[in-house]
């Protein structure tokens, strides 16, 4: 027969003893545990800002222009007209990229946005053209609808204060070049840039975007009889409030053909560029034209405050002085002025008046 293996009452307390320690650890561990971390919050990115559209703006505008819009980075534009006395609210919007201005007349109103659905749309495209049959003529004639203004004209409050980077072009005698000419008041006489030339003028007290137009450029261009003909040459206009950032006026010509040496040409067919006008008036621009440009949107050029204006000259023929050298304008048109000018080429400013200055 086998042993019996006997427990005796002892054995068996001595295991419970053992079992019920270990269990009361366990239980005093689990409580003392850290309960279990929450999920890291789920994050989203924002939506991108769209892209604003950009195209020409010209206060004035020929009714044979057509508008083309770009969207930076790529992408379908949604463009509005309207009267610009309408409410901006009311505006049908239609996906395209040109606008022809042709059947439209007097002040007009052009929105453009992106269409893109995976955008927030921060910003438009909002301008306002007087749109006309053609750009404005003389000032001197019978009639005339043009905004440019006498160099008498009380409207003017001031004048440049000073000059920097006068870099005189090509076709220019010595005696021409004197920037202090074109500093304060209009006079009779004038600094030369010559040929693809430039200067920059500036204003102690800044220019600032105010009601209608806010300064005017004076060259000194010759009329012909009471004909719309004027000799003239002509100079791209750009602005900066700190002198090193700096947007151009758009600009545009019509002029479909070369303009011979000291030769006349219409001045209806041009818009937005400086010497557009006869000597003693002063060609108009309007700050506010320049408000959907990039660098204005983003705040490095600031329209209140413009306290330097910069006069680039055009010259009426490619590829001149150096070959590769074009004029264009803002719809990618080549501009003519009268070409080639000696002795005294390129544009001749007299002055710049302030119409709407800093308080």
């Amino acid at each position: 027969m086998s042993p019996t293996r006997r427990t005796t009452p002892g054995a068996l307390r001595s295991r419970a003893l053992l079992v019920l320690p270990l269990t009361a650890a366990a239980l005093l561990a689990g409580a003392c545990a850290p309960p279990p971390e929450d999920p890291p919050p789920t994050t989203t990115t924002p939506p991108a800002t769209c892209a604003v559209p950009e195209a020409p703006v010209l206060s004035v505008i020929d009714d044979d222009e057509v508008l083309s819009f770009v969207l930076p980075g790529g992408g379908v534009v949604e463009v509005a007209a309207l009267p610009a006395s309408d409410d901006p609210g009311s505006a049908t919007f239609d996906q395209t990229s040109t606008l022809a201005l042709a059947g439209l007349s007097g002040p007009t109103r052009v929105l453009a946005r992106a269409a893109a659905s995976g955008c927030v749309i921060d910003g438009i495209f909002d301008a306002v053209y007087d749109v006309r049959p053609t750009y404005t003529g003389r000032p001197d004639l019978p009639g005339s609808t043009s905004s440019a203004v006498a160099a008498t004209n009380p409207s003017i409050v001031g004048w440049a204060t000073g000059y920097s980077d006068y870099s005189p072009g090509t076709d220019v005698n010595t005696g021409f070049q004197t920037p202090t000419n074109a500093v304060g008041p209009y006079g009779t006489d004038v600094v030369v840039l010559g040929n693809s030339g430039s200067i920059t003028l500036t204003f102690a007290a800044p220019i600032t975007d105010g009601p209608g137009d806010d300064l005017a450029v004076f060259e000194n261009g010759f009329t012909n009889g009471t004909a719309e003909q004027l000799f003239t040459e002509l100079a791209y206009v750009e602005v900066s409030s700190n002198g090193t950032d700096f947007v151009r006026f758009d600009s545009a010509s019509h002029q479909p053909t070369a303009v011979g040496s000291f030769a006349f040409q219409d001045p209806r067919l041009i818009g937005g560029l400086a010497g557009k006008d006869p000597g003693g008036w002063g060609t108009v621009f309007d700050l506010g034209a320049l408000s959907n440009q990039a660098a204005v949107r983003d705040g490095t050029v600031d329209l209140s405050a413009i306290t330097h204006v910069r006069l680039r000259d055009v010259v009426g023929a490619s590829d001149y002085p150096n070959v590769g050298d074009s004029y264009l304008d803002s719809f990618g048109r080549q501009i003519f002025d009268a070409h080639l000018t000696t002795g005294s080429g390129g544009f001749d400013l007299r002055a710049v008046g302030v119409l709407n200055q800093a308080a």
